[in-house]
């Protein structure tokens, strides 16, 4: 199970970004509300990113508040 460290990456090494859109201010723009992810590793020799499939939303629960999640 995935763990988050302290330097904000998972302890496989790999890094979860998400973004919220939140679509405007007003009650008509939820509508568009949308919720991006992205996971990624960085290559080793640092030539570049390796895209990651999604992390399960349980461990991601487990990862931020520990294993009672």
């Amino acid at each position: 199970m995935a763990r988050l460290l302290d330097r904000g990456s998972l302890d496989d090494g790999s890094v979860f970004i998400v973004y919220q859109l939140n679509g405007g201010h007003k009650p008509e723009h939820m509508k568009s509300q949308s919720i991006f992810s992205l996971r990624f590793k960085v290559k080793p020799d640092c030539s570049g990113i390796e895209l990651l499939p999604a992390v399960p939303v349980a461990t991601l629960a487990a990862a931020f508040h520990g294993a009672d999640a």
